[in-house]
């Protein structure tokens, strides 16, 4: 059941509309300072320079990526400066590669560079400083939604959770069709019998949520659904493989060996 499939779809449609109005306007801009100023407008050259807004559609979806996995105050800091000035750096190589292709002359590095840093250095450091802010907050309200979905009232037992899908659309996933977790940090990764979805949430918490519904830890980093063990095979050395009822084998370390009697009536 997919419930924001559109809004991801609608979150890509507000982001391209707004670098094309960004970049338009720069070039309005532009035309209205060369009017005022007397001087020569060139629209190819001024578009050329607008493509300053557009790395900001690869950097964004990478800067979204890796605040999934490292979310920290101090990590989503350092993720913002490097991004700003990475985007600093590739703007003007940009600049020069587009303009040797398409143009009758080049703009040197350096020259595009020295505008670069006296036009954008502070606008660039704020967009990114908000688009981390913003994951943060879409993630506190994604965890309380989660939470809200998870727990219900308080006295009905848990059916469903609210999973995040690879494209960063959300699902209501039902506990039945849950095979195993597995630490995925900052996430928990939830796989079905046809996919992976995930969770940001610790595995410890979401083994005390589902103990009563028949889940049990095997490994530090894995929780599987008792009614799901098919068959095991010792390793010879307090481990175990456990085949769960879609193929997959798992180890049970020898940490969690007493586990293997509570999920031999199971088999």
């Amino acid at each position: 059941m997919k419930i924001l499939n559109t809004e991801w779809e609608l979150k890509n449609v507000l982001v391209v509309s707004t670098l094309v109005v960004c970049s338009l306007f720069t070039t309005a801009m532009d035309y209205l300072e060369s009017s005022w100023q007397t001087k020569g407008f060139y629209f190819s050259e001024s578009f050329l320079f607008s493509c300053y807004w557009w790395l900001y559609l690869p950097l964004v979806l990478i800067q979204r990526r890796v605040l999934r996995r490292w979310d920290k105050g101090w990590q989503s800091f350092l993720i913002v400066v490097g991004l700003a000035g990475l985007h600093m750096i590739l703007y003007p190589a940009l600049v020069m590669a587009l303009s040797y292709l398409f143009l009758d002359h080049t703009f040197v590095y350096l020259q595009t560079w020295k505008y670069a840093m006296t036009e954008y250095p502070l606008i660039t450091f704020l967009v990114y400083l908000a688009v981390a802010i913003l994951g943060i907050v879409e993630t506190y309200f994604d965890n309380n939604q989660g939470a809200g979905l998870a727990d219900g009232s308080g006295t009905e037992m848990l059916s469903s959770i609210l999973v995040r899908e690879v494209d960063g659309s959300k699902t209501v996933l039902k506990v039945e069709d849950i095979l195993y977790l597995t630490a995925d940090s900052p996430y928990v990764a939830i796989h079905t019998g046809e996919k992976r979805y995930l969770h940001q949430v610790s595995l410890r918490e979401m083994e005390q949520r589902l103990a009563p519904l028949g889940f049990v830890r095997i490994h530090r980093s894995t929780v599987i659904k008792k009614e799901q063990l098919q068959g095991y095979k010792s390793r010879q050395n307090g481990d175990y493989d456990l085949t769960l009822s879609n193929g997959i084998v798992l180890r049970l370390s020898r940490r969690y060996a007493a586990q293997l009697k509570t999920l031999l009536p199971a088999i």
